[in-house]
């Protein structure tokens, strides 16, 4: 067994090598980064829970003035937390924030949505931050901001990708 070769035939005939992985899949975790604000007591939240690939998961905001136009944004991670004026900070990285999803909140101030994550083991370990932005408000940023929620996707608790063991 050669430990760090590709799997398969060692060049010139040489042997076998097996992949050795000690560490396993990369496991999805979802963990919520920074403080949202708005011009309320408390800041709408954004909450999105572990990203297993192969299943369906929630996105979710909640306590968000009713009725109000939002975008759910994505970036790469963020090497740090930006603190913004206020309460409010950036949990997104700038130089690679995009527009992700519109969305509109409910007359109660709150908006989900679910997303089916392919099964795809090309996927796996990806990491992504996420934060939504609510308008139009009074914040002195013209926007309210949720949290922000930094994620991996991954397998659940049953392992790896079809075919490969936990």
């Amino acid at each position: 067994i050669v430990i760090g070769a590709p799997e398969g035939y060692l060049p010139g005939g040489a042997g076998y090598a097996m992949v050795f992985d000690p560490v396993g899949p990369p496991a999805a975790w979802s963990q919520p980064a920074g403080t949202g604000c708005g011009p309320g007591a408390a800041p709408p939240v954004l909450v999105i829970p572990s990203p297993f690939l192969g299943q369906s998961r929630p996105i979710a905001v909640s306590g968000a003035s009713p009725s109000t136009s939002g975008i759910l944004f994505v970036s790469s991670p963020p090497y740090g937390i930006t603190p913004l004026p206020g309460t409010c900070s950036l949990a997104l990285d700038p130089a690679t924030v995009t527009p992700f999803l519109a969305f509109t909140t409910s007359s109660s101030g709150s908006w989900s949505t679910t997303f089916v994550l392919p099964p795809d083991p090309a996927w796996a370990g990806t990491r992504l931050a996420l934060q939504a932005a609510l308008y139009p408000s009074l914040s002195p940023l013209g926007a309210d901001l949720t949290n922000g929620v930094h994620i991996q996707l991954g397998w659940g608790s049953a392992g790896g990708p079809p075919g490969r063991p936990a």
